[in-house]
């Protein structure tokens, strides 16, 4: 499974709990503890590192209690209908461009890291 195939398998256990443009807070479902797409990510501080190095990405917050986050980000990068449609798992123009700019930055975070 690809970082994008992941992704996209991760968003299903996510959901928005509140979202001003700009700043976003992720809930995850708690049957996501037990999943293979989860247990896949396994460098989780990789990915975390990976995120926040995304640009239009201004902060990332982790609260593992909670099981959410909260993502502070820059709206003329990232639209703000463009996270509910990501995380919607909505096929569209858009949502495929964010996932090929997530790709080509992975490639150059991984590239870069080693």
């Amino acid at each position: 499974m690809t970082h994008i195939e992941q992704l996209r398998a991760i968003t299903r256990y996510l959901s928005i709990a509140h979202h001003i443009p700009g700043r976003i807070r992720l809930k995850m479902k708690l049957e996501a503890l037990a999943s293979r797409e989860f247990d896949a990510i396994g460098q989780v501080g990789q990915l975390r590192a990976m995120i926040e190095s995304m640009p239009g990405i201004r902060d990332l917050r982790v609260n593992p209690a909670a099981l959410s986050c909260v993502v502070e980000y820059d709206q003329s990068e990232l639209p703000a209908s463009l996270w509910e449609s990501l995380i919607k798992g909505e096929e569209c123009d858009a949502v495929h461009a964010l996932l090929e700019r997530i790709a080509l930055h992975y490639q150059t975070f991984a590239r870069d890291s080693e």
